[in-house]
This record gives C-alpha cells, sequence and structure tokens, in this order.
C-alpha cells in the first residue's frame, strides 16, 4: 500500500474552497468566429439550442472538459464558437455568471457586448426589483366584506347516493 503524503482528510479538503466570492475571472470577450448566445432549450445528449446576437438559432455541443464541473441551464449566456465546416453547428466555450453578464451588457456590440435581444431576456431573470407591499390601516380592514363559507345543510344535499340498487339501472 502506498505511504499517505499528509494531503488528504476532512481539514485539508475544507480548506480548498473560497466561498468568500472574491476570486473574480477575468472577463472572456469575443474573438474572430465566436459569438455570444443565450441557452433556449436543452435537448440532451450534451447538446442545446441557443439564440445567438443576430436573433439565429444554433444547435451547440458542450465538450466533455464542462460534463459535471460546469453546469448549463436554460437563460445562461455562453460564449460559442462557429465551426468552419458546419455554420449551423457550434461549440460551448465558455459560461457567463451574473456578474460578468452585467459587464457584458455595459459594452457595445461594437466593442464586443451582448446585444438588446439577449438583455432584454436577460432582464427577466434578474431578482433585483423590489415589490413594495402597501399597509392598509385599520378602517380598510374593518370595511372589509366577511368572508361567507359554505355550510353544512348544503353539502348534505350536494352529496351523491352512493346506494344504488341493481333494480335502478
Amino acid at each position: 500500500m502506498p505511504k499517505n503524503k499528509g494531503r488528504g482528510g476532512k481539514k485539508f479538503r475544507s480548506g480548498k474552497k473560497s466561498t468568500d466570492g472574491t476570486a473574480r475571472r477575468q472577463l472572456e470577450l469575443k474573438e474572430k468566429d465566436q459569438e455570444y448566445a443565450r441557452v433556449e432549450k436543452m435537448l440532451g445528449n450534451r447538446r442545446l439550442l441557443a439564440i445567438t446576437n443576430d436573433d439565429r438559432q444554433i444547435l451547440c455541443h458542450i465538450p466533455g472538459k464542462f460534463k459535471s464541473r460546469v453546469w448549463i441551464n436554460v437563460g445562461d449566456v455562453i460564449l460559442i464558437t462557429i465551426r468552419q465546416y458546419q455554420d449551423d453547428r457550434s461549440d460551448v466555450i465558455y459560461k457567463y455568471d451574473q456578474h460578468e453578464i452585467k459587464q457584458l451588457s455595459r459594452l457595445t456590440v461594437e466593442r464586443g457586448g451582448l446585444s438588446d435581444k439577449i438583455k432584454d431576456i436577460d432582464d427577466d431573470f434578474q431578482d433585483d426589483e423590489i415589490i413594495s407591499i402597501e399597509e392598509k390601516s385599520e378602517e380598510e380592514l374593518d370595511n372589509r366584506p366577511p368572508v361567507e363559507y359554505p355550510s353544512e345543510e348544503s353539502e348534505e344535499s350536494e352529496e351523491i347516493d352512493s346506494n344504488i340498487n341493481i333494480d335502478d339501472l
């Protein structure tokens, strides 16, 4: 059996993860033959349908290096590379998180930012809006109409007679 090298165990593994979120990735912008896209539908077998900046649906393939490491869902913004030999197919290169999407939306399309079509869909998924609830005064609560509950007599009259005789048929 191999000797233990002193790297392992509960305390060592728990120290690997950084949960404070200070480690930010560098923003990756698109290059030649790359496009921004939003996931429209997951098809299974590591494939998905995405809508690009120029409002074109394209079939994308998720590579094996993303398998079980990066989870892609409907509505996520991804960076894809268009295949040179197949215009209607592409491969996923990168998945953007919410912070990176906000940075990309600030850039113009000419500088490599997101188009309005992808930005509009992104606004639907944001939870930044706070809905204010008006407090009702006691007078408004007292002026409400009373709630009427069904009486027991009406329920008995609506019951179906479950005793059916053969002669009734």
